[in-house]
């Protein structure tokens, strides 16, 4: 599954160019593109749901639905998520800096928000 989700977000990225850095009309885009490709998967094997994808200027926001009992750390998140992204892809979103942000949400309310600036992807 975690293959089939990079595999997604590589494709769909590579539709796009990769001359100047991308405008936020692109961005919305992409991020509709990711929504409407990964609504409803799981990710990694595990009860984590991605809700929707969005982009809010220069921002891709991604929802994902945990179980209530489930645990998550911050700090390994967000460690692990960028090194996925440095492995792939992640120099797509430091080249036309494009920040993603991960919200965790339990019950319809905020459980863990990470955000990645594009320059941590360095």
């Amino acid at each position: 599954m975690k293959n089939f989700i990079y595999t997604v977000i590589i494709t769909l990225i590579s539709n796009l160019s990769f001359a100047q850095v991308i405008s936020e009309k692109q961005i919305n885009n992409l991020a509709r593109e990711m929504s409407e490709s990964l609504t409803n998967t799981k990710v990694m094997n595990s009860e984590i749901l991605i809700n929707r994808v969005y982009s809010s200027k220069r921002d891709i926001v991604i929802v994902y639905d945990v179980p209530k009992d489930m645990q998550l750390s911050e700090s390994s998140l967000k460690k692990e998520r960028i090194e996925q992204l440095k492995a792939y892809g992640g120099d797509f979103f430091y080249k036309n800096k494009i920040n993603l942000e991960m919200w965790f949400m339990k019950d319809k309310k905020m459980y863990k928000h990470i955000r990645i600036n594009y320059n941590e992807l360095k």
